[in-house]
This record gives structure tokens, C-alpha cells and sequence, in this order.
């Protein structure tokens, strides 16, 4: 009979509870094989012990009988009423979560830093347990102070073709002016474009391009306005399209100039971080160094502005080893740091960087752990998109085509920098 993960967590506390101290060694268990003996007249080896509490190796996989035997030590009639036990514990559990949190939420105080921690604390909960995430999302949606914090200030990268995407879903029930269409679509066409789900990006897309831009929405979902049309526009390779979402880019984007003076998670900020899955490597480029760049104090915590000026050290690496100054993209990459992203973005994040670091690295063995390293986030994101980086050379030869044409941006937008 095989249990999951948490299923043998349990069974191994209620064990221990019964047994009176955490089973850590082999003395532990020829103790326990003792005492099963005596209370139980069962005889179990101290070996099977052992494979229960991951003391060796074991595939999880336990004859019925002898989790039936452990479940009647631990105080039940056999290993189906443990379970259910189990089973019981967590929705009480999750009963009280919820219940704890609804009343937080209730009060309408969006704006509490507070709630930056309590969102902390609960997604990462939420994340790890499919059921907890089910009762999560009809109540926390329902208030204002739940949908700023749990969604709108921190939506996760990492999880948006989860079942984490389901809040965008329920959110849509509550919020759907022109600043949660762009908010919601963009950042739900994000996760298809990166899981290569070009149906669901096209709705996504025609949505947003059917959206108007209006001065009352957020410099961030505003961003995606155009984000997203520059993904259509190179999937469908309508050059047509790109050049015209970029003139209307180009009129709009000084208008976001002075929220950047307080936010580390500008425009160009979330611009660029549509630009970076494209080969417009110039354009790239002069964004990134055109971009206003944050001069005051911030509202969001310390910890998500260090998150993010780590992004902006990706993109500066980028930006220069895509424009040809390949010195100064190693030295820049040398300088990231992976542990300073925030929860939920390390894995995007981690793909963009070992898609280009990879392209300073020559030994084969590295190079086998570091696409071993790749499939393995792609596997748990989704992202399909980054299976084209496990070809070593694909950035490369993208690069040397780009370097060898790289003034023809700088010199028809060059008044733009003046």
C-alpha cells in the first residue's frame, strides 16, 4: 500500500506520540519492535521500522498489514481509520486557517503593510497544499484588502499554471475595469505564453488589445498593454503589429516617468520583462538604458525592492551580452544573486539566469548539470518556453546575428536619447 508524503508524516507522529520520543536511530526502532511485541503480540522487525521513519532507504510502498499494525500502536483500529483521522485533522485545520484569515481580511484596510507578511505566510501554505488552496480562493477573493495583497501586489510567477491560478479566476468575479483586465490577462497570458499554450495566449491577447489604456490604471498592469501585443506580435511574426504597439509604447511611456521615482517595479520594469522573451535586443537595450530608475522611497518592504533590483542585474546582464559587451554581462552576472528573489519568482528567475550563464560556461559537466538543473524547473513551472536554452548555442548564434546589426535601432530612435 503506498501513502503519500503526508499521509506517512502522520503515521510516523502518531507513532512517536505512542511511542513517547521522535524515532531518530536503530535503537529507536529495535525499542519499538520491542514494544509493539509486548502491547500488540505483533512481531515487526526493527528493519521494517527503520524504512517507515526513512532511516533507509524505501519506496513508501507498505504491506496493509503492517500499517494496520502501526495504526492500532498509534491508538486506531487499522491504517483506513488513520487515515481518516488524517483526513479529519486537516480539515479542521484548514477550517480554522480560513476562518482566521476571513476575518483579517474582512477589514477593509488594503493598505496595512501587515498584510504584505500575512500574505507571506499564507501563500506559502497555500502553495504546498492543493486543498487548503480550494477553500482559500472563493473567501479571500471575496475582500478588497485579500485581492490587493494576496494578488494584486505579489501574483507568483512561479505558480501561475497551478492550481495558484485559479485566484485570477475567482478575482475576475469581483474586479473587471480596465486595470484588472489588463492585471488578470496579462498576467494569465504570461503563463501560457511561457507554457507555449498559444490558444489560451491568443484569447489573452485579444482581451488586452481590446482594453483601453486609460490614465486611472497602474503603471504595472499598464505596462502589460504593450507587453503582451510585443509576445503576439513575434509569435505570430506580424512585424506590423510590433512596430505599431512600439509607436504607441513610445507616445504613452514618459507619462510613467515620474511613478518610476518610487517604484522599483516601474513600467520599463514590467516593459522589460516582456522584452527579455524576445530577440528585440536593442530595443531591450535602450529601454533598459533610457529607463528612469528609482530615487525615493518605496512603498513596498525592503525585502521585495532587493528582490527587485536583482531583476534589474539580469536585465543589465542581458541587455549587454545581447549588444555584444560580453565582459561586462559576466561581470554583471557574477554579481546576481538567486537567494534574493522573493518567493514564488525563483524559478523564473533562476531559468533566465542559467539560460544565459550557460553561455559562459565550456565544461561538458557543468553544462550537463546545469540543463539537468533547467528541466527539471521546466518541469515544476510549466515553462516550456526555456527548452530552447538547452541547446548551449542558441544564444550564441542569436547573439553574433544581433551584434552584427546592432546601431539599427540606436540610430533610428537615437533622438529619443537626447
Amino acid at each position: 500500500m503506498q501513502l503519500s508524503p503526508e499521509e506517512l508524516d502522520y503515521l510516523r507522529r502518531r507513532v512517536e506520540t505512542a511511542y513517547g520520543k521522535k524515532v531518530e536511530n536503530t535503537a529507536d526502532c529495535r525499542l519499538l519492535s520491542d514494544k509493539m511485541l509486548s502491547k500488540l503480540n505483533v512481531s515487526l522487525s526493527y528493519q521494517t521500522f527503520r524504512r517507515v521513519f526513512g532511516l533507509i532507504k524505501s519506496s513508501g510502498s507498505f504491506e496493509e498489514s503492517v500499517l494496520n499494525s502501526l495504526s492500532r500502536f498509534a491508538g486506531s483500529s487499522d491504517i483506513a481509520a488513520l487515515l481518516a483521522e488524517h483526513k479529519q485533522d486537516i480539515d479542521a485545520s484548514h477550517k480554522a486557517m480560513v476562518m482566521m484569515y476571513e476575518n483579517i481580511f474582512k477589514v477593509d484596510d488594503a493598505h496595512s503593510q501587515k498584510y504584505w507578511l500575512l500574505n507571506d505566510n499564507l501563500i506559502k501554505q497555500a502553495i504546498k497544499d492543493t486543498e487548503l488552496m480550494e477553500k482559500l480562493v472563493p473567501v479571500i477573493m471575496k475582500y478588497p484588502a485579500g485581492r490587493v495583497h494576496f494578488l494584486e501586489c505579489h501574483p507568483l510567477r512561479d505558480h501561475i499554471n497551478t492550481d495558484y491560478r485559479k485566484f485570477f479566476i475567482e478575482y475576475q468575479k469581483y474586479k473587471y475595469n480596465n486595470e484588472a483586465q489588463l492585471f488578470t490577462h496579462g498576467y494569465m497570458g504570461m503563463g501560457d505564453y511561457l507554457s507555449e499554450n498559444f490558444v489560451g495566449f491568443k484569447k489573452h491577447y485579444e482581451v488586452i488589445a481590446a482594453t483601453e489604456l486609460t490614465p486611472a490604471v497602474h503603471h504595472v498592469p499598464a505596462a502589460r498593454k504593450f507587453g503582451i501585443p510585443f509576445l503576439y506580435a513575434l509569435h505570430t511574426k506580424d512585424e506590423g503589429l510590433f512596430q505599431a504597439t512600439l509607436a504607441d509604447m513610445e507616445k504613452v511611456r514618459p507619462n510613467y516617468f515620474p511613478s518610476a521615482e518610487w517604484a522599483i517595479c516601474s513600467f520599463d520594469y514590467i516593459l522589460l520583462g516582456h522584452l527579455i522573451l524576445t530577440d528585440k535586443y536593442e530595443l531591450f537595450a535602450h529601454i533598459l538604458h533610457t529607463s528612469k530608475r528609482q530615487v525615493r522611497d518605496d512603498v513596498t518592504p525592503e525585502k521585495r525592492q532587493i528582490y527587485h533590483r536583482e531583476v534589474w542585474k539580469l536585465y543589465d546582464a542581458f541587455a549587454e551580452y545581447h549588444t555584444g559587451n560580453i565582459s561586462r554581462a559576466k561581470e554583471v552576472l557574477e554579481s546576481f544573486k538567486l537567494d534574493k528573489i522573493d518567493f514564488g519568482h525563483e524559478m523564473y528567475y533562476e531559468l533566465h539566469f542559467l539560460s544565459l550563464y550557460k553561455n559562459f560556461v565550456t565544461e561538458k559537466d557543468e553544462l550537463k548539470k546545469i540543463n539537468s538543473r533547467m528541466k527539471k524547473l521546466i518541469a515544476k513551472t510549466n515553462f516550456s518556453y526555456f527548452n530552447r536554452f538547452l541547446n548551449a548555442s542558441i544564444l550564441r548564434n542569436h547573439t553574433n546575428n544581433v551584434v552584427a546589426n546592432r546601431t539599427k535601432y540606436a540610430t533610428t530612435h537615437a533622438s529619443t536619447n537626447e
